[in-house]
Formats: C-alpha cells, structure tokens, sequence
C-alpha cells in the first residue's frame, strides 16, 4: 500500500497493526535526517523489520511511502548473510559472538535500550 508520506503512513498503519498482524512500515527520511542525523531506533528497526519480512517472504500488509520506492536498499542476498539465528542451548564463543555484533553494526553501549545496541555485564549480553 502506497501513501504520500509518513504521516500516513503511521495514520493509517496504527490502526491496522490493532486489527491485524503482519503489518509493515518502511519509514523515508530526508535527505538531511539520513545523512546528516542519527536515525531513531524505532526507525531503523521499523525499516530492518520490513526487508527481513519481504527477503522471508512473509505474507503480510507494507504501508510505504512512495519516496522509498526512490532509496536504494540492499541485495536480498547480502542482507540475509548477516541474518544469525541462536538457539537455546547452543553454545557461542563469546568473544567471536561480541566481534559479530559490532561487525553486524550492533553499538556497543553501557545498557542496551534501542534496537541496535548490545551492552555486555559479565557473561551476560543484552541485545
């Protein structure tokens, strides 16, 4: 579904993810915000959500303003390479697990609080 912008985009996602699930916004920032400003979290996630549900091809609703129709985004192929699926009870190497993060573009903070940050207390990480 195609809107002008991401205002409505979110006015007429949100009421539609109260209803239903599988519904997805690829958010569009200014050319300013996206070179210039540190994207919001939510933004980013949003964004992330949407390609790893249409590379899985996920059925579902996209909500998406026209202009992101103009951004580039990256190779299914490559985007999928970075995707790492951790199972319980699986043994990581921790220090290889803490290199792969930051590779994948992980920040790695005091406390993690946003979608893309991982803080590390002891044996314990938080993504």
């Amino acid at each position: 579904l195609f809107v002008q912008n991401n205002h409505q985009m979110e006015k007429l996602a949100n009421p539609l993810m109260d209803m239903m699930d599988n519904v997805h916004t690829f958010p569009v920032g200014d050319i300013m915000i996206e070179n210039h400003a540190k994207q919001s979290p939510e933004f980013m996630k949003s964004r992330m959500n949407s390609l790893f549900a249409l590379a899985h091809k996920e059925p579902g609703l996209f909500v998406v303003p026209v202009h992101a129709l103009l951004k580039p985004v990256m190779p299914k192929k490559k985007l999928l390479s970075y995707e790492r699926t951790i199972e319980v009870g699986s043994i990581l190497d921790y220090d290889q697990f803490i290199e792969d993060l930051v590779s994948l573009g992980y920040r790695r903070m005091n406390q993690a609080v946003h979608f893309g940050e991982f803080a590390v207390r002891g044996d314990i990480i938080d993504i």
